[in-house]
């Protein structure tokens, strides 16, 4: 662990630097409330001292959070910047055991830490300094506080080194508006090549997309660009700085690089021709994978590179009447239209390709707009003007003679039942025979890309026609059904004649007639039709034969009614004449049944 603030604030009180810091002794200053001078941030804490034996002022940057590598980092880069000698950076030196502090160490002799020392800087922050000269609206000083940061932008371009956190309170302006950058942290010195960086500064001064691998002589380049823009901003205009600042920034924050097209602080820079150009390159670099910049010097000098747009197309010599992909990639340029109507900045379209084609570009940026037209050269296409016959319904055993025309190719092929033919110089050919119906196909080549058309040409090949016909008999009884087989041979149809009855793919056709009966059936094709096969068909006429009803003689039955013999006491004679009895009822009832039967016949036959 080490010291907070307040435990460093009473070594420093009461000058508790052991003889072993190498004869480092300082007297604090104090303020006008009899506090000791300090500033604090988040892992370290500044205060102002005096250096006992020659009362120079001094400043002593002691930290709060432990890092092992801290002392060898600082050492390097005072060692490095030991060379470097320029009014924007401050002499410091790392002393390993600069200051003992009464702390929760066991061992007392845990209790020493190390600490920077370094000259101090007169002045005051650069955010403290444009407040005070925006509310006086001293712009006259606020332009050469302007030029004096573009003087140290340069000294950084040019010495491969960068600040990594350069910021509004790490830039002290003293009263000639000279400037000094102090807290070097997060500083880049050439020896640190291939390291990666222990923090990514402030957000509302860094590009959004710096990381950690970022690390280089060029990290500083969206800070320099950003903070000049804001000087240049409260130059033409010092009331901005009430309007924008809030104490983590100056001018912009985090949300404008996040969201730049929805920032009403950009829509207002865009308004000022002092400021429109370098805002509009803000915003170029936020839309970019890098948070470098690569012209950054011309954009301080107020060189504004030209918008450009390099444009391409696909195929290289497209074929009139096809797609063409024209693509375009656009530098410095915050709107692109093609033919009037609004695009990317850079992407790609699909035209219908046109003789003398032509497409008119319009891009710029807020600075500059330009026009371009787009021209490339076209080709037709090849066309087939005419590919027939004399007729596409030949017979067998004749010739077939097909013509062509056709222009814009390099090849001409005739395909057919796999054969190939170069048809290129000939317009006329001839086939002896063909044995089927048959699809030519005629192939052009375009002259360039190998595009090809194609039409197709399909002859039907005919042969004679096979009839047989026969009938089950020739000879019949009115409305008798008579069946007609028929078997053909390359026949489209099959006609049954007088009546016109199509019979095309019956094998059995039945005639039903009450009268002779006489026609023909014919099977054909486009080219050849069968000889005709005659039917005939004769009809028997049926014999009239006399009705004949037979007659059948009336038979009265007279019965007499039945006598019943009550019987009293069954007996054995008795018993029998009962049994005779009974029988002459059942004949009585069957000659009954007898005589309605016949009544019915007899009435049947009258009808």
């Amino acid at each position: 662990m080490y010291p907070s603030e307040l435990q460093y604030k009473h070594s420093v009180e009461n000058k508790m630097y052991p003889p072993s810091n190498g004869g480092y002794r300082f007297l604090p200053s104090i303020n006008e409330n009899n506090e000791v001078i300090l500033s604090s941030g988040g892992r370290a804490v500044v205060f102002k001292v005096n250096e006992e034996s020659t009362g120079k002022p001094t400043a002593l940057k002691f930290f709060t959070v432990e890092d092992q590598n801290r002392f060898q980092h600082y050492l390097e880069i005072s060692n490095y910047l030991k060379n470097i000698k320029s009014k924007y950076l401050v002499n410091f030196q790392i002393i390993e055991n600069l200051i003992y502090v009464e702390f929760e160490n066991e061992n007392p002799d845990n209790n020493y830490f190390p600490g920077l020392v370094m000259d101090w800087a007169n002045g005051v922050t650069l955010q403290s300094k444009l407040k005070e000269l925006c509310e006086k609206n001293e712009k006259s000083k606020i332009s050469k506080l302007k030029d004096n940061f573009k003087k140290l932008a340069f000294f950084l371009l040019s010495e491969n080194i960068s600040h990594g956190d350069l910021k509004h309170d790490n830039i002290i302006v003293n009263d000639n508006l000279d400037l000094v950058m102090v807290d070097y942290d997060g500083i880049y010195i050439p020896t640190f090549k291939g390291l990666e960086s222990s923090e990514l500064g402030t957000s509302s001064f860094q590009h959004p997309l710096r990381r950690n691998t970022d690390f280089n002589e060029r990290i500083d380049d969206f800070s320099i660009l950003t903070i000049y823009t804001s000087l240049v901003a409260f130059e033409q205009n010092p009331e901005l700085f009430n309007k924008y600042y809030d104490e983590q920034n100056l001018l912009f924050s985090l949300e404008d690089f996040l969201n730049p097209k929805k920032s009403e602080l950009f829509n207002t820079l865009s308004n000022y021709y002092e400021t429109k150009a370098l805002s509009f390159y803000i915003k170029q670099s936020l839309a970019s994978d890098s948070i470098y910049i690569d012209n950054l010097k011309d954009l301080l000098n107020g060189k504004f590179p030209k918008p450009t747009i390099e444009i391409s197309h696909s195929p290289p010599t497209p074929l009139i009447g096809l797609k063409v992909k024209v693509s375009w990639k656009s530098n410095n340029v915050d709107f692109v239209k093609i033919n009037g109507l609004e695009q990317n900045v850079s992407g790609s379209i699909e035209e219908d390709v046109k003789q003398d084609h032509k497409i008119e570009f319009e891009f710029g940026n807020a600075i500059d707009t330009k026009r371009e037209t787009y021209k490339f050269k076209s080709v037709p296409k090849p066309e087939i003007l005419k590919f027939n016959a004399k007729t596409t319904e030949i017979k067998f055993d004749e010739k077939l003679t097909l013509n062509w025309e056709g222009r814009n190719f390099k090849e001409a092929k005739l395909f057919y039942n796999k054969e190939e033919i170069d048809v290129k110089n000939l317009r006329t050919i001839t086939i002896d025979r063909l044995e089927k119906d048959t699809i030519f196909y005629l192939k052009l080549v375009s002259e360039i890309d190998n595009y090809q058309v194609e039409k197709e040409l399909k002859v039907e090949v005919y042969f004679p026609v096979i009839l047989e016909v026969t009938q089950d008999k020739k000879i019949t009884f009115p409305n008798r059904p008579i069946n007609i087989y028929l078997e053909s041979v390359n026949a489209q149809k099959v006609t049954l004649k007088p009546q016109n009855i199509d019979l095309s793919g019956k094998s059995c056709y039945e005639i039903i007639t009450d009268k002779d009966y006489s026609g023909h059936i014919v099977a054909e094709n486009k080219r050849y039709s069968s000889p005709i096969q005659r039917i005939e068909i004769e009809v028997l006429k049926v014999p009239q034969r006399p009705q004949i009803v037979a007659k059948l003689p009336a038979i009265e039955f007279k019965i007499s009614t039945p006598q019943f013999i009550r019987i009293n006491k069954p007996e054995i004679g008795k018993g029998q004449n009962v049994m005779n009895q009974l029988k002459t009822a059942f004949e009585f009832l069957n000659i009954f049944k007898i005589s309605t039967n016949l009544k019915r016949l007899h009435e049947a036959k009258r009808k």
